[in-house]
Parts: C-alpha cells; sequence; structure tokens
C-alpha cells in the first residue's frame, strides 16, 4: 500500500527573498491508491452525475439534493485500473478525505462553548459496494470533523477489506463505490452544501522540523547566548538540553522571562538551579540565566536543540495550486496540489511583543478570566487573525448585559473582503476556550458583524501636478483607513476624517468636494455626524469613486 509518512515535506516557488516555502505533513496518510472518477448525487427520488462540479471552480454542489429525504446519498466511484501491479488494493486500510465549504457560504451561528457538537437533524452512514448484486456494508468512521458534511473538514474512514467493481445507475463502466447515506430522519431546514471533495487529504504545515542541532558550548558566563541555525521559530516547538557533568543531556525548559524566587513561582522556573532559558522566535536566540534567577549551563557543556520547527511565518500564506512539490521522492505518487490558499500565516512575535505579552502570560496560566484573557487564548488559534471579547454580551440577548456571559468575535485569515469564517474555525477557538473559561463563565464565539463602505468624491488638485497619481494616492490613503484588519471592535466612522483621509498634500490634492458615504448600500446624510457601529462590527471598503478636478484658486 502506498503510504505518505508524517512530516513529509512539500515546497511551493520560493518567497520574494529567495527563501525556501516549505510545508510538512502534520499526519501520516494511506493512500487511496484508485482514481475518483464520478460524483453522484441522489436526493431520494432522482441520481444526479456532479462530477463536473467537484472542483475548485465549479461552484456548489448539494450532496444529498436541495431537499434531502431518508435515503439521500451521495457516492463516489473509483476507477479500475487497465493493468494493476501484483497486490494492489484500491482502497488502504484507513480513507482519508476533506469536504471543503462553499466560499460564499454564510455567516455560521454564534456556537457556545461547552454545549457539545450541535445535535444531527439526521443519522448518517458511510458505506461500500461490496461486488455486483450485493448489498452495502457499513464503513467506520474514524474521524469526522465535518459533523455529516454540516461543515467543512477533514473525515477518515477505515477502507474496505474486500471490494469489487460494478456497475450503478447510468454510469457504463464498473467502479468502485463508496457513499455517505442519511439514513434517519431528514435534515430539515439546514441543508448540506459543499464546495467539493478531495481524497487523500492531509494537513500540512508552513515549517521544517530540525533534529539534534548542535548549538553551542557553554562559556560558563552568565546570560550568555545561543542561536538556532534557521528561523524564525514555530512557538513552543523547541526542546533543548544542555549536557550534564557526566556528558548526559538533560532538558532546559523555555519560560517567558526570568523570575525572582517566591511563593507564587514554581520552584524549578526560578533560583539559580532553574534550568530555564528566554527564546526569542523571530531571530531563533537563546538566552541562559545569570545564576540568580536562572541558571547558567556549566562551563565546557554542549548545548543541544534536540528538536524544534521553523517557518511558519506570512510568507506560507501561499496561492491555491503552488504547494506543488514533493521534496523527496516517494514511490507511487505523482504529485501534491493545494486546492485552496493557504492561510494561518503569521510572523513569531519579537522579543519586544513577547516582553510586553509576558505579564498577561504569567497572570493568564492557561486559565481564562478577563476579557484580554480571552482575546489572548482566542489569538492563539491558528487561522485567526484578530479577537475580541465582550463581556456581558450574549447572542440571543443583544440589547441587554448578561453577568457571567463573554462573546468572542474572531475574524478568519482569509484573502476575501469582508473575511468568511468557518463554522469549523469557531469551533476550534470554542473547543481551546471552553478549557480555559471558568464554570460560572458562559462563552459563546461568533464572527463580527462587516459593515461596507462605499466612498465618492470629487478630489481638487494642483493642475501642476499628475492627476492619475493624486487619485491613486487618496484612494491607498482611504483603503488602508478603512482595512479591517486595523480597524478598532465598535469604532465610529466620521465623515471628518473619511476627507482628511483623502487629503494627501504631497500629490497636490488641495480640497474634497462632493464626498458621499454610502453605509452598506443606504447614503449617509450627514456630513458632521459619525456613522454609528454596533461593539460586534468592523468596517470595511467597498467601491471607491474618486473624480480628480482642477484646482483653481479663488
Amino acid at each position: 500500500a502506498l503510504a505518505v509518512p508524517r512530516g513529509t515535506r512539500v515546497g511551493a516557488p520560493p518567497a520574494e527573498d529567495g527563501s525556501p516555502v516549505i510545508f510538512e505533513t502534520s499526519t501520516p496518510l494511506d493512500v487511496v491508491g484508485a482514481e475518483l472518477k464520478f460524483v453522484l448525487t441522489y436526493d431520494g427520488a432522482t441520481f444526479h452525475d456532479v462530477t463536473a462540479l467537484n472542483g475548485p471552480e465549479g461552484g456548489a454542489l448539494y450532496p444529498f439534493g436541495e431537499r434531502p429525504e431518508t435515503g439521500a446519498a451521495v457516492y463516489f466511484g473509483f476507477g479500475v485500473p487497465a493493468s494493476p501491479e501484483a497486490g494492489w488494493r484500491p482502497f488502504p486500510g484507513r480513507i482519508s478525505l476533506r469536504a471543503f465549504e462553499p466560499e460564499d457560504r454564510d455567516v455560521p451561528a454564534p456556537v457556545a462553548c461547552g454545549s457539545g457538537p450541535q445535535v444531527l437533524r439526521a443519522e448518517m452512514a458511510w458505506e461500500y459496494l461490496p461486488g455486483p448484486g450485493k448489498p452495502w456494508e457499513a464503513l467506520t468512521v474514524l474521524s469526522d470533523e465535518t459533523r455529516a458534511l454540516e461543515v467543512g473538514g477533514y473525515l477518515a474512514l477505515q477502507g474496505p477489506r474486500e471490494i469489487a467493481p460494478a456497475l450503478l445507475w447510468a454510469v457504463e463502466e464498473p467502479c468502485y463505490w463508496v457513499r455517505l447515506r442519511v439514513r434517519g430522519p431528514d435534515y430539515g431546514e439546514r441543508v448540506p452544501r459543499v464546495a467539493f471533495f478531495r481524497f487523500n487529504a492531509v494537513r500540512a504545515r508552513h515549517q521544517v522540523t530540525v533534529r539534534e542541532e548542535a548549538m553551542a558550548t557553554s562559556d560558563g558566563s552568565p546570560g550568555q547566548t545561543a542561536r538556532l541555525r534557521w528561523a524564525p521559530l514555530v512557538p513552543d516547538s523547541l526542546e533543548l538540553a544542555v549536557a550534564d557533568e557526566g556528558g548526559a543531556l538533560q532538558p532546559w525548559k523555555a519560560v517567558p522571562l526570568f523570575r525572582d524566587p517566591g511563593p507564587d513561582v514554581p520552584a524549578e522556573e526560578a533560583g539559580e538551579e532553574a534550568r530555564v532559558y528566554l527564546v526569542d522566535a523571530e531571530s531563533g536566540t537563546v538566552t541562559f540565566g545569570d545564576g540568580r534567577r536562572a541558571a547558567i549551563p556549566p562551563a565546557g557543556s554542549a548545548v543541544v536543540a534536540r528538536s524544534y520547527r521553523y517557518g511558519g511565518g506570512a510568507g506560507g500564506n501561499v496561492e491555491a495550486e503552488q504547494v506543488a512539490s514533493l521534496q523527496s521522492t516517494l514511490p507511487g505518487i505523482r504529485g501534491v496540489t493545494n486546492p485552496r490558499p493557504a492561510v494561518g500565516g503569521l510572523n513569531a512575535q519579537t522579543a519586544k511583543e513577547a516582553a510586553e505579552g509576558a505579564p498577561q502570560w504569567l497572570r493568564r496560566r492557561e486559565r481564562a478570566v478577563t476579557a484580554a484573557d480571552f482575546e489572548a487564548a482566542a489569538k492563539e488559534i491558528g487561522g485567526v487573525v484578530r479577537a475580541v471579547a465582550l463581556p456581558g454580551a450574549h447572542p440571543d440577548y443583544p440589547e441587554v448585559t448578561v453577568p457571567g456571559a463573554v462573546t468572542v468575535l474572531v475574524v478568519q485569515d482569509s484573502r476575501e473582503t469582508p473575511p468568511s469564517t468557518s463554522e469549523a474555525l469557531l469551533r476550534r477557538v470554542c473547543s481551546a476556550l471552553q478549557e480555559q473559561r471558568t464554570l460560572t463563565t458562559e462563552v459563546h464565539v461568533r464572527a463580527p458583524t462587516f459593515v461596507r463602505i462605499d466612498v465618492s468624491a470629487d478630489l481638487r488638485v494642483d493642475p501642476e501636478l499628475s492627476f492619475s497619481e493624486a487619485q491613486e494616492a487618496a484612494r491607498k490613503r482611504l483603503l488602508e483607513s478603512l482595512d479591517y484588519r486595523k480597524w478598532r471592535f465598535g469604532q465610529d466612522l466620521h465623515p471628518v476624517n473619511v476627507q482628511s483621509r483623502l487629503l494627501v498634500d504631497e500629490a497636490g490634492v488641495r480640497t474634497v468636494e462632493r464626498l458621499r458615504i454610502t453605509v452598506d448600500g443606504r447614503l449617509h446624510e450627514s456630513a458632521s455626524a459619525p456613522v454609528r457601529l454596533a461593539p460586534d462590527a468592523l468596517v470595511y471598503a467597498g467601491r471607491v469613486d474618486l473624480t480628480p478636478l482642477a484646482y483653481v484658486e479663488e
């Protein structure tokens, strides 16, 4: 059977500075050897061939039809090779696939942390057809992030032991058939909708693992430093050891800052014998103690990075179909690709940022109590670029303050404007917050409200300067000011600020006339009153029409 080991490296084209962009697979993958040839849907009455829709450019498909009933199913037909090699099998012991959500998916409902997964309205069954004339048999579901295709995510099934090709419906060639069938009550109002399916799907992260790297030999001085060969460092990935007097490597622990011993400080994290160190993830620099608040590695001892991962910055947010280079030879594997853009990459904290966040980290210590705690915990989840916590806010009671309730708004990393937020991400954030919240706190996670701002205006430009450059400079400044990544949640929009952003003196824009601001399609009538935003709202730029005209002094 074909297999892709965990940690297999795949690459994208080099970054602008020429540095390689490498990803590693997060889990092992047993490869489905048969090629997916057909995707059919059955709504309980009629079959439909939706094979052409099963791709990134196909739009979206309804796996069980638009009004699914008991017996509705989505069928996957895998082709039979013309001349299979000896011992070839169509399916491995573990089948891995991913269902991709449509990019135009509606904003998901708020998720209540601690409420458990949403109860499905329908019972589902994965099945396979053993051969012609035989009854369908069940496949064991090993994992399902999609909750029976209600959201996008990865699935794993136990592969069939014995299976033979068979004809089905109007498909004229024998195939190996697998299906997902609705076997219980109807779905109700929420009908599953999928962009496309991909078998042999596995997560990969923008990182490279390094093992057993000799970093330095201690000179016995206080505050000495050592540097990893590669950076930026993936947070919390470094396993560092220092040789003791007998030469045996002893593990040391990373801490956010050195502290004086005290009753509230764990003994192993402070003091002259504390085997701890600081690490700057951006540069890969390790700093050891001064012999008072933290130990000094003995003179002559080897400092070794037993394991660490580097990468993970914003440079890994590559476009779809760019991760296409297999970095090692794997027999039987023809190629790799990413059908959707890679997202979630953030540059590592600098030493200054880490120092600024250290007091909060020390106070929080994996517990979320204050709004800042919840925000910090949410931002640690991959795919979250912004987060804010609203104390007292409850999605079911938007007009009142509910004691003990906290609603966390998260913005998903996306190239869309405004960004769509998947329910899968909301649930990942909820899972993390559930472990850190106090028992008396009710936590909800949802996407913010995005408010579209359209702007039109006449720009009076110095006639001796370029009109097009003035227009572009004003447009650029306005778009920067209306960036949802930087706008403060709930911050009102003042027309005077919009006007000031358009006045680009160095580009020759002298005055702004006929300024019109449209908010979600409605004209904002007042030139002085602000556009009021709710606490959960962010603005984003829509259409910007700027007309440059000659400035004439009166």
